[in-house]
């Protein structure tokens, strides 16, 4: 493994999303860490009268940490349909927050732990929604008759909700927007124009850090293999990095090149953001200033980079086979290893610092699982049975 320091040289896992919908003209699939794969009431449904396989075993996704670390809320389907859940570190006090009758995805916590934002089709498309922490007062903050939105998140002060979508599901363009979490003060912050997608707060809530790609027209059916080609190479080169103020100025766009840059992630004191490139044809972690100055090379073959709460270390996942999960310093030495990749896939830093959650299927059983960084111990705390 290569860092800078020895060399002076992101559901996803956090590629952009939506770029199958561009290419297809369909619905959008996400990529990567904290990135959800549909459900499967999002997919096309076979005829009524076709024969049924058989049970699905019951999948988990999307966990996300209390503010004090205590508690993780995910989804499953393991009451049917996709609902959101609580459980504790420990593993105790499993709560099923949302019915099971309709799609309910994507939970994040606020800022203060007291509510959860959450993505729902129960008005027939993907609306966001709160909640309190319980699971009661359940309220849809978005209202579009055709659009669909997600990936929503909590500014640090909880003022703002950031979250993606579009109204039109013709439309080309995803589209990134904040709302107030009592539903008002809905604000567009990028254009069609653009396909701008996984937006990340700053440690102030002022900026939102984001992936960007000039708008790509659909790949007409029957098109050529070298037509696809050709395509995939614009589609990835057209990856850039970008900022824009919460309010919707000042968007400052942070690279330009023909590789694909992707999946910004802010340092602890935000005068930074890591983010994945392969501008020297190999996926690796880089570090650049939010006026876009300062960019520097952190270590190779990586990806899924991850600041400490303290912004002593930034944990990363190895592309090289077999690697693992890693921990290094901010300027790429004293690089470690703390558990295979297979271990620990996608994780998910707690508020404290002190673990990892994440899901993975073992055996043919998916589960929610933490890892506890200082012990270097797994604990399946939801699911695997």
């Amino acid at each position: 493994m290569e860092s800078s320091h020895a060399t002076n040289t992101r559901e996803d896992t956090m590629a952009a999303l939506g770029f199958m919908r561009l290419l297809l003209g369909a619905a959008p699939l996400f990529f990567g860490l904290g990135a959800p794969p549909m459900s499967p009431g999002d997919s096309a449904s076979a005829s009524n009268n076709a024969p049924q396989g058989p049970p699905q075993p019951p999948q988990y996704y999307n966990p996300d940490w209390s503010p004090d670390s205590k508690r993780i809320t995910f989804e499953s389907t393991r009451d049917g349909k996709f609902s959101i859940y609580t459980v504790g570190r420990d593993g105790s006090g499993l709560r099923r927050l949302t019915v099971d009758t309709v799609n309910n995805e994507q939970p994040r916590w606020s800022p203060d732990g007291r509510r959860i934002v959450f993505i729902s089709d129960r008005d027939g498309h993907d609306e966001l929604y709160l909640m309190n922490a319980d699971g009661s007062d359940q309220t849809r903050l978005t209202s579009s008759p055709t659009g669909d939105f997600y990936q929503a998140s909590f500014s640090r002060d909880g003022r703002w909700i950031a979250f993606q979508g579009r109204y039109d599901p013709s439309s080309r363009s995803e589209l990134l927007f904040v709302i107030r979490p009592d539903g008002s003060g809905r604000r567009q912050l990028t254009d069609s124009m653009l396909n701008s997608v996984s937006p990340h707060w700053s440690p102030d809530g002022r900026w939102l850090a984001f992936t960007m790609n000039p708008r790509i027209q659909p790949l007409p059916r029957g098109s050529t293999r070298e037509a696809v080609r050709a395509f995939m190479r614009e589609r990835d080169a057209a990856q850039e990095i970008a900022v824009i103020r919460a309010d919707g100025t000042a968007l400052r766009r942070l690279t330009g090149n023909a590789v694909n840059d992707c999946c910004p992630r802010w340092s602890a004191d935000g005068r930074e953001l890591y983010f994945m490139s392969t501008r020297d044809s190999a996926e690796a972690i880089y570090a650049i200033r939010p006026d876009g100055g300062g960019l520097r090379r952190i270590v190779a073959p990586a990806k899924e980079p991850i600041a400490s709460p303290d912004g002593r270390t930034v944990y990363f996942v190895s592309t090289e086979e077999g690697a693992g999960l890693f921990a290094m310093d901010p300027d790429g030495s004293h690089i470690r290893r703390l558990a295979d990749a297979a271990v620990v896939p996608g994780p998910e830093l707690s508020r404290d610092g002190r673990y990892f959650a994440y899901t993975k299927t073992v055996d043919g059983r998916a589960g929610v699982y933490i890892f506890d960084i200082a012990n270097r111990k797994e604990r399946l705390v939801a699911g695997g049975l």
